[in-house]
């Protein structure tokens, strides 16, 4: 296939910090056919712990600002000088592409991936300022209408979004279900190259359970409800849970594993490049969340043989996991920290009865990187 006949795709996201998002954006940038696609990347600031794993035959352009509106006038620059057949946008990127997209030729495909259940976005936004919800009720309905795809990882997202924006059919058919690719062969292979910390893998050796939960410490991912329940669990001291990750919850959480006595049982070791390595070490992976789009770290865990712990929040986990083949669902209710507690309790002995191979087949069928990637190369072509 000749450069004339491959197609130009620039992929459009703030920054590459250890997200969901980045993840999955930095796992198809570097599968996708070189000889289909020419591949750039406009990215707010060149930062974040992914930038370093980025293939070196892609072209990265800096807009000099993470904020989406900031961003529309050097992105339409930008597009109008490299001339891309796909601009596909994640994150905030999806606004700065709807915007900048009025004053694209038409001939250009504008794909919008989202991140999160749109419903309980909202809702949490509304919480704080009900000014910042409508703003961002307008902004998410105006992305759906100005792109050609819009992607969700969920059957529960894909329904969510139609019935919260309340989308006409010719908006519907726009939205369309691909779920998150996980690289298994390269997480196998980071297991067997790479080791962890000392004082991680001290940690780990020192408890019989080990649970294991990744994500940006916000409240979005509940951590205080899961410390309190693990508190509540950890009767004799010999299970351990490992919370990877950064954000600006940190110090609350570090008061209130102070606060609850389990500064030798909880360890905080912060964002690690490659979780996989904690995460095969792990016996349980426990997901906390309020809402989630598709916990990528989840699917992490699953594909190793890593039995789950996870809320029956807004989401499309529970299309993944199944109570007693996989894991575990536990609802949010006045009894959440209760419920959550009793089943670490139990974890122990219940993963005993999980056959870790069939969990890593059935992960594979569905969420493997070559046949995501395939998925989305229909789509982009």
């Amino acid at each position: 296939m000749t450069k004339n006949t491959q197609k130009i795709i620039l992929f459009a996201i703030p920054d590459f910090r250890g997200g969901g998002a980045e993840r999955v954006f930095l796992n198809l940038i570097n599968n996708l056919n070189r000889d289909k696609f020419v591949i750039h990347i406009a990215v707010g600031e060149l930062q974040g712990e992914y930038c370093k794993y980025l293939s070196n035959d892609v072209t990265i352009h800096k807009l000099g600002s993470t904020h989406s509106i900031e961003s529309v006038v050097p992105m339409i620059k930008l597009v109008r000088n490299i001339k891309p057949n796909v601009v596909f946008a994640t994150l905030g990127y999806v606004v700065t592409i709807s915007i900048s997209s009025l004053f694209f030729s038409k001939k250009i495909k504008i794909i919008s991936r989202f991140g999160n259940t749109i419903s309980a976005f909202l809702g949490d936004i509304k919480k704080g300022s009900r000014g910042k919800y409508f703003f961002q009720f307008l902004l998410n309905k105006l992305v759906i209408n100005l792109s050609d795809v819009v992607v969700v990882q969920s059957g529960h997202m894909r329904d969510d979004l139609i019935q919260t924006f309340s989308l006409s059919s010719k908006l519907v058919i726009k939205v369309i279900k691909i779920n998150n690719p996980i690289d298994i062969n390269n997480l196998y292979n980071n297991i067997n190259t790479l080791s962890l910390s000392s004082d991680v893998q001290k940690f780990i050796d020192s408890k019989q359970y080990i649970f294991v939960s990744v994500g940006r410490l916000s409240d979005q991912k509940n951590y205080k409800d899961l410390i309190c329940a693990f508190s509540i669990a950890n009767r004799d001291n010999n299970i351990g849970l490992v919370i990877l990750g950064e954000g600006v919850c940190r110090i609350k959480l570090e008061e209130l594993i102070c606060k609850l006595e389990m500064q030798k049982n909880i360890l905080m070791p912060g964002f690690i490049d490659n979780p996989e390595l904690i995460l095969s070490s792990a016996d349980c992976f426990v997901s906390s969340s309020l809402y989630e789009g598709m916990s990528n770290a989840m699917l992490e865990a699953l594909s190793l043989g890593v039995p789950v712990i996870a809320t029956n929040c807004p989401s499309g986990i529970r299309e993944v996991v199944i109570d007693g083949r996989n894991g575990f669902l536990v609802d949010i209710d006045q009894n959440f920290v209760k419920n959550l507690s009793g089943l670490i309790l139990a974890m122990p002995t219940e993963s005993h009865k999980i056959d870790s191979n069939e969990i890593r087949k059935s992960i594979k069928r569905s969420f493997d990187i070559k046949k995501i990637t395939r998925e989305y190369e229909e789509i982009f072509w």
